[in-house]
């Protein structure tokens, strides 16, 4: 598994610059989780069906003024053997 993250500032001149991620922390309701988990299993089937490309989708900041919703995009890894 790889975990890349990226800033929640634009930067004009290069946009956003992907950040690689070592632990992940998530604060979220119960609804917020089984909708981000209901999301992952959909992904996880669909890998298994080799019916998946990428998949992604988008959650709400419950930050104060968020600028965008939180987006959550799933890339299928390659499997060995």
């Amino acid at each position: 598994m790889e975990l890349i993250g990226y800033p929640t500032e634009f930067n004009k001149d290069e946009g956003l610059i992907p950040i690689d991620i070592q632990d992940l922390q998530i604060k979220a309701t119960s609804e917020e989780l089984n909708k981000l988990a209901n999301f992952l299993i959909e992904c996880s089937n669909q890998i298994e069906r080799n019916t998946f490309d990428d998949e992604s989708i988008e959650l709400i900041d419950s930050k104060p003024n968020p600028k965008t919703g939180i987006w959550v995009q799933v890339l299928a890894e390659k499997q060995e053997g």
